[in-house]
């Protein structure tokens, strides 16, 4: 399950929770992935639809196994 931070208010939420957070928060003016780091304003999370793995992120050169994204 993909993860965000909303960038207003710096509450985690799960990629399904994100329309309904920035319905709430007026700070709410974009989202950062967790895993990737890529920030997405609006609701471009939405296509955000693979990552890098845990072992991808935390490995860097080391790296051996299939990229996902």
């Amino acid at each position: 399950m993909v993860f965000f931070v909303c960038e207003g208010c710096n509450e985690s939420l799960k990629k399904n929770k994100v329309d309904s957070h920035a319905e709430r928060c007026n700070s709410c003016w974009a989202v950062t992935c967790v895993d990737c780091n890529k920030t997405f304003e609006g609701d471009d999370y939405r296509t955000h639809t693979s990552c890098i793995s845990e072992a991808e992120k935390y490995e860097g050169a080391c790296f051996n196994g299939n990229k996902t994204s």
